[in-house]
Order: structure tokens, then sequence, then C-alpha cells
């Protein structure tokens, strides 16, 4: 029999990365592979992973929480089977993993092997609608997304504590029992509802390297008083700590990019830190870390503190009389909604140290006319400026990835756009429906132009494409103007280009120097 253990690091050009999954298709059709030993890293399995190969023993860990359903397919792999529940094993513990069930087929419900560590995603699906439960036992350390309503907690103790390597979207939903949990995981989020209405959470510790808490994480943990996050911390989704009663301190990283709307919503004991016209959370050594919300909808100006590292979610958002903002040169990451619908917004200076805007960042500012985007930019995410009327002209710098789906769109204003040197891709309908839009010159890097990008440009009569451009989607530059010129720096049209443009265009091949635009003249 030929074995296989998977390392647990991986060495990129001199750098040690842990391996945590399995790739789609990875070993699919290898025969001569029989035995697979995987490593405490490994957190999923793909489609069709080991699909048609010759797999007949696997051995996995209890850090496994995701097996895509077709992961083994046409395989002759070993399984576990007890009380309608299939596992995967580990080297000693053949109850190791749950990783699918057949409580439909049979009609009947099954229950977890005392002895299971860890329910990969959907394992149990089903059983509720049965009409039953899966006891939950202080032997599990990884869960995956779970339905609501999975779980009897009767079994475990008043006051538990839990420690867990990975819980995933309705892991302890509504658990009454648990007082204490520590957080393992360094790779994948906490889940969304993870311990949602966990009225008696007092205590959460996160390891250090932890990144990300999803939505509704800890929502309605009324008795829950603080929390220390680590350095590591990335983002906090929406309504995260939501109707948390008794939450008196939080202790924001300087890490942190994304603050998801009312994240701290209804937290009558957490106090906030004002300055200005807005309330701030932060840390001991900067108070000002994160600028959480206006203090009034009503304001007209707020002067943001020159500490803040982040605005976060609808921070501004609905503020109808709010007319001009300069935001500092330490802000990192303006997040989602942070000005939507602030219709008076006419002018904003950004900062030399924002690197991402984020979706709706800007959406419905209906009076803006102006921003100037800094060379730290990096990304502007989907619909940041859409349906901006009056904004009239766009300067990107080198520093600009990409523009996501429909980032501008319905800008109908917009008549000049110059893109710097740098841009890798234009997304769908990014400029969708710019109606004064006339020219666009592409830069050298540019190598993606997605669908529908310039739909609806109506006046659209110069384009020129450098050869660098490999990939136009279908309809890019539909229901433009009727005629016009395309300039091409490639000598033919190359494969990817899948666009059409109207009868009247006519297209110069092989154009090698770049056409001045008619708002350069």
């Amino acid at each position: 029999m030929s074995e296989f253990r998977i390392p647990s690091n991986a060495n990129v050009e001199g750098e040690e990365y842990p391996i945590v999954g399995i790739a789609d298709y990875a070993f699919y059709g290898r025969k001569g592979i029989n035995r697979v030993v995987l490593p405490d890293t490994i957190r999923f399995i793909g489609d069709h992973s080991f699909g048609n190969s010759g797999i007949t023993d696997l051995y996995v860990t209890p850090s496994l929480f995701r097996v895509h359903r077709y992961a083994f397919d046409e395989t002759n792999i070993k399984y576990t089977l007890s009380d309608h529940v299939y596992y995967l094993p580990s080297v000693d513990n053949p109850y190791c993993v749950a990783y699918r069930n057949d409580f439909s087929a049979q009609g009947g419900i099954g229950d977890l092997n005392p002895a299971c560590q860890s329910v990969t995603d959907g394992a149990l699906d089903g059983v509720d609608a049965l009409g039953g439960k899966a006891t939950f036992t202080d032997q599990l350390v990884s869960i995956g997304d779970c339905l609501r309503d999975y779980w009897d907690y009767s079994k475990l103790p008043e006051g538990f504590v839990g420690t867990f390597l990975h819980l995933g979207g309705n892991a302890l939903r509504g658990c009454a029992k648990i007082a204490e949990v520590n957080l393992l995981d360094k790779e994948y989020p906490l889940g969304q509802l993870a311990l949602h209405d966990a009225v008696n959470l007092k205590t959460v510790v996160f390891t250090e390297g932890f990144k990300s808490i999803g939505n509704e994480a800890f929502y309605g943990c009324k008795t829950l008083t603080s929390v220390m996050m680590p350095g590591t911390l990335e983002s906090i989704g929406e309504a995260a700590f939501l109707g948390c009663d008794s939450l008196a301190s939080i202790s924001l990283p300087n890490s942190l990019t994304s603050i998801g709307v009312n994240a701290f919503a209804l937290c009558p004991s957490l106090p906030f830190n004002a300055y200005d016209n807005a309330l701030y959370l932060g840390n001991p050594d900067n108070p000002y870390l994160a600028l959480i919300k206006a203090s009034d909808i009503s304001i007209s100006s707020c002067e943001i503190a020159s500490s803040c590292l982040l605005l976060g979610a609808s921070c501004f958002g609905g503020c109808p009389r709010l007319t001009s903002i300069a935001i500092p040169d330490s802000v990192v990451a303006i997040d989602k909604y942070a000005f939507s619908n602030a219709e008076s917004l006419a002018e904003v200076s950004l900062g030399d140290g924002v690197t991402s805007i984020g979706q709706y960042a800007f959406f419905k500012c209906s009076n803006l006319t102006t921003i100037n985007f800094p060379s730290s930019l990096v990304h502007i995410r989907s619909e940041a400026f859409s349906y901006c009327y009056k904004l009239a002209s766009i300067s990107f710098p080198s520093s600009l990835v990409g523009i996501e789906n429909m980032a501008f769109s319905n800008c109908q204003s917009l008549t000049k756009v110059d893109f710097s040197e740098g841009l890798r891709y234009i997304a769908y309908q990014a400029f969708y429906n710019c109606a004064g839009l006339s020219a666009v010159r592409f830069p050298s890097t540019l190598t993606t132009v997605g669908s529908e990008a310039f739909g609806r440009c109506s006046k659209l009569e110069t384009i020129y494409i450098p050869s660098s451009v490999t990939t136009i989607s279908t309809r890019a530059f539909s229901n433009i103007a009727s005629s016009g010129n395309l300039y091409c720096g490639a000598s033919a049209r190359p494969e990817g280009w899948k666009f059409e443009l109207p009868e009247g265009w006519t297209i110069h091949w092989g154009y090698a120097e770049k056409p001045i635009l008619p708002f350069e003249g």
C-alpha cells in the first residue's frame, strides 16, 4: 500500500507557510495513492480532492471542519459508521471527524458518538427536520457551519469553559451553559452567529494570530463584560457585539481594517471616546483608533482625530447636512457605507495613508463633485462611488490595482478618467451608465476589462486598448456611441476579446502611439 503523509508546512521562496487545505482535484485520478495521513494544520478538503483515486485509508485530525460533499467521489475510502453518522478516523480515534449522515434515507435520527472531536460543515443537516437534536459534548473542539437548532446542550456542565480550534456559523448559538470560550484558530474567522444569544458567556480569549470575527458572532451575549482583542485582528463583522448589555470595556488593535455596521450597537455599558462630532473606540495607547459613528446624524462638519486609523462601516452614512470632510493621513481604511447617502457631501479630501475604500463607501453622495485619490490607494470596492451624479473627473494613482464591480456606475457627469500605469483590471459595470464619458485610454499594465464595464456610456467614441489587455468580456462596451474610433496596440484581435462594437466604429490595429484624448486637446 502506498502511503503519503502531507507535511504541515511548505517553503515558498524561503518562507514557511502552513498547509491548511487540500485543493479541488488535488489528487484526482491518482490510483497509486492508497493511504493518506493529514497534519493537524488541515482545515478543509476540497471538491473531488481525492475523486477517482486509489485512496482507501485517510487519517485526519480534529482541526478538519470542512469537507466537500464530492471530495471522495468514485473511491473506496473507509468510513466509520455509527448511529447514521459517517466519520473520518484519526490514527487513534475512529470517530474523530463527523463528515456526513444518512438520517433522511434511514428515516430516523442519529446522534454523535461521544468520542467525536470535530463536526464538519453540514455534517448533521436534517437532524432538526426529523424533530431531533445532536448531543453537544465537551469532547468537541472544531465545529463547522451548522443550521440553527442542531444541538442539545443538556450534557454540558453549567459554567462550561470551552477551547476550540474552530467555531463555524451557528456553532454554539443559544448555548446558555458556556461561560468562557478560548478561540485558537489563526486561519479562519469565527463564524456568523457562532455564539449568538450565549446569554451566560462572560469571557472570550482569542489566540494571537486570530484575524476575523463574523457577523452577529456575539449578538445578545448579555453577560459579556470585556473583550481583549488579539493584536492580529483585521475585521469585526456586522452586529458582532450588538445587544451585549454588560460590555463595558473593549480594546481594539492597530491591525484592524474593518468594523461592520452596528458592530457595537445597543451596548449601553460601553463608553465611547468623543472627539469633535464623532464617537470612537480604541485602546489605551490610542483611544481614537476607529471612528464608529457620528455623534448625531444632523452634524454639518466633523474634524477627524489625527490618530484615527479606520472609518467604520456607516459611520457618517445618511448624515444629510455633512458638506465636506478632510480625512487625515493616519486613516488607512474607509469601511463600507462610511458616507453612503450623505446627500449634501460635496468635497472629500483623502489623506495620504488611505489604502482601501470600501463597498458603498460614498454610494449616492449625489452632490459629490471632487475627490482626490492618494498614492497609497490600492483598492476601490464595489459600488464605492455609484450614483455620485455630480462627480466630474477622476485621476487614479499608480498604486491602484483594480476597480471593482459598479464602483463608478451611474456617475452621469463624469467626463474625464485618467487611468494610471499600475492598474490591472476593471470589473463588471465599473463605469456603467457614465453618460458623459466620451473617451478612455487604458494603461499598459491593464489585462482585463469586465462585462459591461463601460456599458451605456452613450457618448463614448474614443477608446485606446494597449497590447497588454488580453481579456475583454462580452458587452464590455455595449450601448456606446454609434460611431467612433478604437485604437489597439495589438496587431490583430486577441482570442480573449469577446466584445462587439457598433457598425459605425473604425478599428486601428497596431497603433503604437497613445492617442490624444478630447479632454486633453
